[in-house]
Parts: C-alpha cells; structure tokens; sequence
C-alpha cells in the first residue's frame, strides 16, 4: 500500500510585521494553506519563521547572527 501526502507551502517577505502578520493569516485561512515561511525582510537571511494554523517555529542561522 502506497501512501501520498501532499502538503501546500507558501512564503511571506515583508518589511512590516504588521502587514507579515496579515498575511500570514490570509494565506493559511483563504487558501487554506499547511504552511506559511514568514519572513522580515531585514531577518530573512539569519531568521526563518514557519507558521502553521497551531505553532510557530523560528529557526535562526548561526552564519548570519548578530
């Protein structure tokens, strides 16, 4: 038996949280997507931000740390 799972993905790069924020809502409610990158524009190299409609998870790089 085979199973298949397929899984809606998109991303956010903003410069305003704000506006991030919202958009991150619409993505997950109005295309009901699983999960949203979200990104600041002056964090998105040394932050990621993976937010389902549960958690978010942030990820930062040692590489880009300040």
């Amino acid at each position: 038996m085979e199973l298949k799972f397929l899984l809606y993905l998109t991303e956010q790069l903003e410069t305003d949280i704000q506006i991030l924020l919202e958009k991150v809502d619409m993505a997950l409610k109005k295309y009901k997507m699983h999960k949203v990158v979200a990104n600041e524009f002056l964090t998105c190299k040394g932050e990621v931000v993976v937010v389902t409609s549960n958690e978010k998870i942030s990820k930062k790089s040692k590489k880009y740390s300040v």
